[in-house]
Formats: structure tokens, sequence, C-alpha cells
């Protein structure tokens, strides 16, 4: 009996451990990141030093908690002087502080870690293989935090064709240029290395999808062939006005807040 007991208790010890370290570990879209690991090494096409804080005088940091947040928990970390940006699976929120507060957020009991992200993990994997087969120019879209000016940024450029748009949530600013092949990686760089710079990411061309739209929209049967019972009734909408409002997404909606996960 003694024997069994022996056996048991290490492998218990080892399967909680494993159970700690995946509910640690992030997963993102430049792919998965575990502080028990220690810092995931950058590719060699990386070039840039960490700029320690925003324009602001903040950090950017992520906090580990663990256990999904709840309004308490929340609560306790704003009034440790930090302001929740953002949810990071599992279990991982942005945070945005001064160093002054970093200390009071570390000691809160549910949070297992506090650190900054490598820099290369905003850059997404779609922009990451254009670097080694560039194909000409590539048009990237800087998105920042809200209430950061996107003065740094287009100072890095340096390009006279980049726009910036305060198109995000809260005015926050999206500044998009393109980028000549041979700059790519230095440019990338330059760009995740700013605190203030949440993700750098390809710009998507619009593409209208019409025809697809006849068959979704009417029966959700197609495309070969479609099922069309409105266009059947002789409705196809010719001669007539529709307007249509739209303010853009409100990320604090019941419909996009994960109650679950944080």
């Amino acid at each position: 009996m003694l024997f069994l007991i022996l056996i048991l208790v290490p492998a218990l010890a080892l399967a909680l451990a494993g159970e700690n370290s995946s509910a640690h570990r992030l997963r993102l879209a430049a792919g998965e990141f575990d502080p028990a690991a220690g810092s995931a090494i950058a590719p060699g096409w990386y070039q840039a030093d960490q700029v320690a804080a925003g324009p602001r005088g903040h950090r950017y940091l992520v906090a580990i908690a663990d256990r999904p947040l709840g309004p308490e928990q929340r609560t306790r970390i704003e009034s440790a002087g930090a302001e929740i940006l953002g949810y990071l699976p599992d279990h991982g929120y942005r945070l945005r502080l001064q160093n002054h507060s970093v200390a009071a957020v570390q000691r809160l009991p549910f949070v297992s870690w506090l650190g900054e992200l490598p820099a290369h993990l905003k850059i997404r994997p779609q922009l990451v293989a254009r670097i080694t087969d560039p194909g000409g120019p590539t048009r990237i879209r800087v998105v920042l935090a809200p209430d950061e000016s996107h003065g740094r940024v287009l100072a890095a450029l340096g390009q006279a064709d980049a726009t910036a748009t305060p198109s995000g949530r809260n005015g926050a600013w999206r500044v998009s240029a393109d980028v000549p092949a041979e700059r790519l990686g230095a440019v990338l760089s330059a760009m995740a290395a700013l605190p203030e710079v949440e993700a750098v990411e390809a710009v998507r061309p619009i593409v209208p999808l019409n025809q697809d739209g006849v068959w979704v929209h009417q029966s959700f049967v197609g495309p070969s062939p479609q099922e069309t019972p409105v266009f059947d009734q002789g409705i196809f909408g010719c001669d007539q006005v529709v307007s249509v409002a739209d303010t853009g997404q409100d990320h604090d909606t019941c419909y996009f807040r994960d109650t679950v996960h944080g």
C-alpha cells in the first residue's frame, strides 16, 4: 500500500504542474506564449530594442489570472492603478499602468504573472511570411491603444504616404502605409517595439461579394444551384432607396463581452 502511495504522489504532482502550466499559456494570433518557459526567442529578422514606455509614460503589461476575472477582481485591478484594455486567451488581461502601480498589481492574490509580451508576437503571421517572400510592397495597418498619439508611429514609418485615422475603439488611431519589400522587416520591428502599438496586421483588399450575398440572404442554399425565393417573386429592389446607419462595434455590449473567460 505504501509503495502504491509513493508512486501516485509524484504522478499527481506532475499532473497538477502540467495543468497549472497550461493554464498560464496565452494563445495569440502569432503563436503561444508560456511565461514558465521564459521569453520567446525573437526571429532573426526582428531587429529592434523594446521601448520602455508609451508617449505619456505608461507601461503596457499583461496580467495572467488564475481564473476568469469577475467584477470584484476587475475593480481591484483598477484600484491598484491599472486600466484593463482587453482580454487574451486564456485568462490574460492587457493592462495600461504607470510604473509605480506595477507592484500593487503583482500583489493581487489572483494575479499569477505580470509582465511584457515579446514584442514580435504583435505581428500577424501573414506579415511575417511576406518578409521572406514579399512580392512587392506590403500594405500594413498599425493598431494603437486608445488615447495614445500616433506621432511616434508616423515618425518611425518615415513615409509621406502613411495615413492615420481615428477608427478604433474610443477613437484609437489606425495607421496604414505601403512598405517597400526591402524595408518590411525593419519597419515591422520598429512598429512592434513601441508599447502603445497593440498589433501590426496586413490590410486586406475590399472585395464585393454581391453574387454570394444573393443566395446567402435569401435562402442560404447555394452557390450552385442557388435558391432565391425573393427574386422568384419578382422582387429585385430596383428603384428603391435604402438608408443604412452604422456607428461601429460597441465592444462593451453584452453580445461581445465574454462573461465566462473575461
